[in-house]
């Protein structure tokens, strides 16, 4: 799923799981863990093991992406109409 969405978004999956705060970077992450959420039905915490993260950053990460979608910004709006349709291998990491 992770390098899928990588390709899609054009951000490394180095970058989606590394430590960047470049803003295009974090918004991919944080919609990638959106999309992990909603596809795997994982909770924060297994999310927040996963990508190295507390379970309090990954909760805030899909907040902020709701909240983005929710305003309708055309940025976060377009990648998540772009990786909505990507489904979730359970037999993968990611």
């Amino acid at each position: 799923m992770i390098v899928e969405f990588s390709k899609i978004v054009g951000v490394t999956v180095d970058d989606i799981l590394g430590r960047s705060r470049k803003r295009h970077i974090v918004d991919a992450r944080h919609l990638y863990w959106k999309l992990l959420r909603e596809k795997s039905g994982l909770s924060f915490p297994r999310i927040a093991m996963l990508n190295e993260r507390t379970s309090c950053t990954v909760l805030h990460g899909v907040d902020k992406t709701n909240g983005l979608l929710a305003i309708g910004d055309k940025v976060t709006c377009r990648m998540w109409n772009m990786v909505k349709g990507i489904e979730y291998d359970r037999s993968s990491r990611f």
